[in-house]
This record gives C-alpha cells, structure tokens and sequence, in this order.
C-alpha cells in the first residue's frame, strides 16, 4: 500500500511540475509554441528549471532564440529577472567569444552571433615550418625557436589575462626594451580572436598588439613550450627566454616585476 501511494504521489508531483512548465511558457514564451517543433518544445521543456512555482532558474538559450525570433531580447529579460531580481544589461557570450548585449528594454544594442566569414588558424602555409601572425605576418619555425624575449600563452576566455594586457601592452612598447621580442600564443582560434576584438570585452580590455607577434596556432605552441600542457590549457602561462634557455616561467599569474627582472 505504501509503494503504490508514493508512485502515485510521486507521479503528481511530475504531472504538477510539466502543467507548471506549460502555465509559464504560454504566459511568458508563447512564440515558442509557435515556432519550435514538438520535440524542440519538450527538449525546451526538459531544461527548464524553476526555482519556484512562478521563477525560472535555467533555460536552453539557444532554442529559446530560435523560439522566440525578434522578441529574444525581450524573453532573455524575463528569464534574466527571474534569476537575479533585478533589470540589468545582459551580456551572453559564447564559447567562440561572439556576443550579443540585451539592454534592459529587451532591445539587442550589439550581436556578432550571426555566421560570418570563416577565419583560418595557423598555420596557414602548407607545411608546418611557416606560421602566420594574426596580422598576417609569416615567420619561418626555425627563426621562431631560437627566438629569445618574452612569450606568453593565453586565451580570449581567461579574465586575468585580459586584466593584463594594457600592462603587458605598456611593457612590450617601453623603450628599455625595444629590442626584446614579445611573443602571444594564444590557445584560441583566430576566429574567438576576431569575435572578441569585436566585442564589449574588447573595449574593456583590449588585447595584446604591436610590437607583441600574436599567433593562434596550438601547432606553434606545441614547438615553442614543449613543456606546456595543452589538454589543461591552463592560462596564462609566461616564459623568458634569453640566449635560447628559460630563464623565467610561470603559470601562477602575470607578474610584469618579474618578468623585468628576467628579460
């Protein structure tokens, strides 16, 4: 008697649980049952979660923007005020580093989501002893391993590196060290690179740019940090080479004292 009351309660409370689901996508999201096929309204449905009988915690984004066609701004609103209580600016990105910015009215003020033309990663010769620079400057490999200076691996996800890059810029145009080479190796791809310089992290941060030699080639970095553990990808990771042996590398940070102090 008691394993059939509980299935039967359990079941109610799975039953209550989808009406809730339904209740809140007609009030809130009815473009989605316009526009989303069965089984993406219940793929939709599957993810919802609700931290209340009327507060959304998670949604799939994307199926919520096929959904809900102009009116995404508006509906990424809604969710995002369930789970923050309060009107803000939103800014979604994605793993390519694309974006979009949803003001506070549901209007999308910046969207670089849309397909573009595809940018190539290095290498981009058609044998692994060229590699391009992400301003499309070639360099022959051997001139890069004996290349001397410093080199730093990062990525267009890692916030301290950004946090990092007018400092880095300021060190590399120093006149005390124009004869240092600097070299950026980053673990993204050229087209992540593009997004992001395309973005609002772009204006806030910046990147790293002349006379820093920017490659997004895990190729490269394969050859130059041997070392250097890139199923981890831990970022940033500094290195100084003087002479052709490392004299300084760290993955605890970017420390422009000691990075002085070494080059």
């Amino acid at each position: 008697m008691k394993k059939t009351l509980l299935l039967f309660l359990l079941g109610t409370t799975l039953a209550l649980g989808q009406k809730q689901k339904d209740n809140y996508i007609k009030e809130h999201f009815p473009l989605l049952l316009e526009n989303l096929s069965s089984e993406e309204l219940q793929a939709f449905k599957s993810t919802m979660k609700m931290a209340s009988k009327d507060k959304l915690k998670y949604i799939d984004s994307n199926l919520l923007r096929k959904g809900s066609g102009d009116q995404f701004g508006v509906y990424y609103q809604i969710f995002s005020y369930d789970l923050t209580g309060v009107h803000n600016r939103v800014t979604i990105i994605d793993e390519d580093n694309r974006e979009i910015v949803i003001e506070v009215d549901g209007t999308i003020s910046f969207d670089n989501t849309q397909p573009t033309e595809k940018v190539a990663s290095t290498p981009l010769a058609t044998e692994v002893t060229q590699f391009t620079t992400f301003a499309g400057q070639t360099h022959e490999l051997e001139d890069l391993l004996a290349r001397d200076g410093v080199f730093i691996i990062t990525s267009t996800n890692c916030g301290p590196c950004m946090q990092a890059y007018p400092a880095l810029n300021q060190l590399a145009t120093d006149p005390a060290y124009k004869n240092i080479p600097f070299t950026a190796l980053y673990i993204s791809s050229a087209a992540n690179l593009k997004n992001y310089t395309e973005g609002s992290a772009y204006k806030n941060f910046g990147s790293l740019e002349n006379p820093w030699d920017v490659f997004t080639s895990e190729v490269l970095i394969k050859h130059l940090v041997p070392n250097y553990n890139l199923k981890n990808k831990a970022v940033p990771y500094v290195m100084v080479k003087k002479n052709n042996k490392v004299v300084y590398s760290s993955n605890r940070g970017i420390k422009i004292d000691q990075i002085k102090k070494h080059i």
